[in-house]
């Protein structure tokens, strides 16, 4: 058993943290050690426990973690309940350094400097990082470090000592990193014990329901203009075109999302606004790779056109179908006083984020937000009120696959529905987590006369990740 002191008392790491800690140490690792774990499993104090004892063993040793931006306060209060002096560097704090500075050295000895890894790869901070000779370089979510990130990570690597990169199981990892050079541990949830030698991972896994509802005739005619509005973008821009993508996912989400998002391309037509902003999604660098050059004048007339009887067409549909469905839901699990429940409802678009809180709120019900715009302080207190009050946690996709732990939740609604299985397996990480005292429902709203393969693929998702089954008694549409 592995315990060590803290400022909150003591810490016991579990058998599977403390066997990557010595595996770490152990004269026959290599330099480069990657961890490939589901999220939930532990990581950030395992990792948290391998730095104190570098900082330990060698008091003057510079430790880096490179984080997602949400993840860096959390790691700065693990780092603080066990004693390891450590350092958020922002622009900021970053000049403030630069100033203090003594003979241009300006990263500290035996501490840890937290950063995002979007802030890392800032040329003048990369060039900062890669100048300084690192005992140990932490990356954090390597699966996602990919381009600019991953070519930043390499340059600040080369000047390292040792790296540790923590990936999703059977992800690859960033660009100039081999499995072959590395040290591999795999944690499988299944095969984690506590110290009596008993599982971890007691608690069944969760369960899908699939809620259906019927979209009217108005509202198919819509989804018809739509899609045939990006079948031309498409024809015209490539079959990556990122304005079809962020087309196609308003349409599934919301009124609010689509209207934004129709307004917002049709005046990127004759601004060049870039589209992307109305959508938080962490795959946008992938999908904005198969963007091309602005289409011409004739086009342009052509697309703007449909735009604009779309917008006519959704401005008069009375009522949203899926809005609905999810009000029922949302007054039947309330009902349920079998349990107390905790609701949590992801959208990939802020506009939705803010169109089903006003219609949560007029419905009499409390909600609290979640989105990447938000300070993280912000962030912290909604989280924070959440736990302590009750109510619906609403947040986007991107914001909540990171950095938090949501193990009170227990329906998650997937108002929108993550069609990347990293980012997926991320979001589920945050929820179904070791630790979890009862069975995590998911739900996900699917309309039932519209072929929409996502659906599908979904399904296919679910079973491979968590080897779920469909709850054997569906919700029914009212």
């Amino acid at each position: 058993m592995n315990t060590n002191g803290g400022k909150s008392g003591f810490y016991t790491l579990l058998p599977h943290q403390t066997a990557f800690v010595e595996t770490f140490f152990s004269p026959a690792t290599k330099r480069i050690v990657m961890l490939r774990s589901v999220v939930g499993l532990g990581k950030t104090m395992a990792l948290a426990a391998l730095s104190r004892r570098l900082l330990f063993e060698k008091s003057m040793a510079r430790v880096l973690i490179l984080v997602p931006s949400a993840l860096r306060f959390h790691f700065a209060e693990m780092l603080g309940n066990i004693d390891i002096p450590s350092t958020i560097v922002d622009r900021y704090r970053f000049r403030e350094m630069l100033d203090s500075a003594v003979a241009g050295d300006i990263w500290p000895y035996g501490a840890v400097s937290v950063l995002s890894m979007d802030f890392a790869k800032k040329p003048d901070i990369t060039k900062s990082l890669a100048a300084t000779n690192w005992d140990l370089l932490i990356a954090e979510e390597g699966h996602w470090i990919r381009g600019a990130r991953a070519d930043a990570l390499r340059r600040i690597g080369s000047s390292a000592a040792r790296i540790v990169l923590t990936l999703l199981p059977n992800s690859d990892p960033p660009d100039a990193f081999s499995a072959d050079e590395a040290t591999i541990v795999e944690w499988h949830r299944e095969q984690l014990v506590d110290h009596d030698g008993k599982p971890l991972d007691v608690i069944p896994r969760p369960v899908w329901h699939e809620i259906p509802f019927s979209i009217s005739p108005a509202e198919l005619n819509l989804r018809e203009i739509v899609r045939d509005l990006c079948r031309i973008l498409k024809d015209i821009m490539g079959s990556k075109s990122l304005q079809a993508v962020l087309l196609l996912r308003s349409l599934e989400s919301s009124p609010a999302a689509l209207e934004g998002a129709l307004q917002r391309f049709t005046l990127s037509l004759t601004t060049k606004n870039d589209i992307e902003q109305s959508m938080e999604s962490m795959e946008e660098e992938e999908i904005a790779e198969g963007l091309t050059n602005q289409m011409d004048h004739s086009n342009a007339e052509k697309v703007t056109e449909i735009a604009s009887q779309a917008l006519q067409e959704l401005n008069a549909i009375p009522e949203d179908s899926k809005l609905s469905a999810l009000m029922r839901l949302l007054d039947q699990l309330d009902e349920d006083q079998r349990q107390p429940r905790r609701f949590c409802i992801l959208t990939y678009f802020r506009g939705t984020l803010y169109y089903l809180a006003e219609e949560i709120k007029a419905h009499g019900m409390t909600s609290h937000k979640m989105h990447g715009g938000m300070p993280d302080e912000d962030r912290i207190q909604s989280l924070t009120d959440f736990s302590q009050n009750g109510g619906i946690l609403i947040g986007t996709i991107s914001a909540m696959a990171e950095g938090f732990s949501l193990a009170e939740v227990t329906d998650l609604i997937l108002y929108d529905i993550p069609g990347n299985p990293g980012l997926l397996q991320q979001i589920l990480g945050r929820f179904d987590r070791i630790g979890r005292r009862i069975q995590l429902q998911i739900h996900v709203l699917a309309p039932s006369n519209s072929s929409d393969s996502s659906i599908a693929a979904f399904r296919v998702l679910l079973r491979d990740l968590l080897s779920m089954q469909p709850s054997p008694q569906q919700s029914h549409e009212e």
